[in-house]
């Protein structure tokens, strides 16, 4: 997606964290495409890595964008494995997490797949308002501690905004 290199790149510069660009596959989410931290230790992931989707901010954030009823039949076909401490382990507990992700416009992992690193992710929407993918930073958990997530948050929203605007997306009047 030529569209969005020079968005990654920019919030890889805003950052310093490897930005990604990613979308949902079947059961799976799919990195396509990254801008790698400048940093000598860096979370760098392999083109076209299939990811699970019960422990990924960037498949929160598309998800959160789906219908309710759409939400709850395929989450139910999660089969949420405990990675680490902070893994979300039930589609309760999931779906209202999407409901916290489309509050508040990104999503968090918060040490879900793996305590080592931390990622914030916002959904990029299509010119007919679908979640088509997600954008996304990703780092070492030293560098992106819990408290500082929130905070990175509407900074990721706003390159993943604007990525949807270069893909036609025009927001609902307020």
């Amino acid at each position: 997606m030529q569209a969005a290199g020079p968005i990654l790149r920019a919030l890889r510069n805003a950052t310093g964290e490897t930005a990604l660009l990613g979308t949902l596959a079947g059961n799976y989410g799919v990195v396509l495409d990254q801008i790698p931290s400048s940093h000598p230790v860096k979370v760098v992931v392999e083109i076209g890595h299939a990811f699970t989707l019960h422990t990924a901010a960037p498949a929160k954030a598309m998800l959160a964008y789906w219908s309710g009823e759409a939400q709850k039949a395929f989450v139910q076909k999660f089969e949420f494995s405990k990675k680490t401490r902070h893994t979300l382990t039930s589609v309760a507990v999931y779906l209202a997490e999407l409901k916290r992700v489309k509050a508040c416009g990104y999503a968090l992992d918060r040490g879900e797949e793996s305590e080592t690193f931390a990622c914030v992710a916002a959904p990029v929407f299509d010119h007919r308002s679908l979640p088509v993918a997600a954008i996304w930073i990703s780092g070492p958990s030293e560098r992106l501690p819990l408290r500082a997530l929130d905070k990175l948050g509407p900074q990721v929203r706003h390159f993943a905004d604007g990525l949807s605007h270069r893909l036609g997306f025009s927001p609902p009047p307020a």
